[in-house]
């Protein structure tokens, strides 16, 4: 029977052209490829939520089809929270799940209130500015709580209102 280590050498050296690879700098090279990954999605992460923002400040000040903004904002804000938290960015994919769940929800001819759009977005600065990681300290946590209960509220206020709800 081979050894656990015997059967990962048979398998790196069936993934490479055929000579022998160390495993230490396999793995030193993957950790280099990994932080040259993570280097790429900061910026990308940068991007989008400059463009979240230029979005939220378009749906606020109404200079574009708000409804067309809706479901752009919606679709970013579902990229950003499916891609962040591969990286560590657990905060950024709360604030992008929270509020989300509000444009999901509300139809895109309802003005989601300004309060809950401001409080979002400054969130997502405080993180980018802090390059918080993971899911921050006891004041990041109590942030996303709060957002959490405006998320839990707006949806509580939404219940059964048909002029504010997506049909289904």
């Amino acid at each position: 029977m081979k050894t656990e280590k015997e059967s990962n050498d048979k398998l790196i050296k069936m993934a490479t052209t055929g000579a022998p690879l160390d495993p230490d700098k396999a793995i030193a090279q993957a950790k280099k490829n990994l932080e040259v990954m993570k280097d790429g999605y900061v910026k990308n992460m940068s991007t989008e939520l400059s463009i979240v923002e230029k979005l939220i400040e378009a749906y606020l000040n109404e200079t574009h089809d708000t409804a067309k903004i809706h479901r752009e904002l919606n679709t970013r804000l579902h990229e950003l929270k499916a891609t962040a938290d591969t990286f560590g960015y657990t905060l950024i994919t709360d604030i992008a799940g929270s509020l989300g769940c509000v444009f999901s929800l509300a139809s895109p001819s309802y003005r989601i209130p300004e309060k809950i759009l401001r409080v979002h977005l400054d969130s997502f600065k405080i993180v980018q500015k802090k390059t918080i990681v993971g899911a921050g300290g006891e004041a990041e946590r109590d942030l996303i709580e709060k957002l959490i209960n405006m998320t839990d509220a707006f949806i509580e206020k939404t219940k059964n209102n048909s002029t504010i709800i997506k049909n289904s």
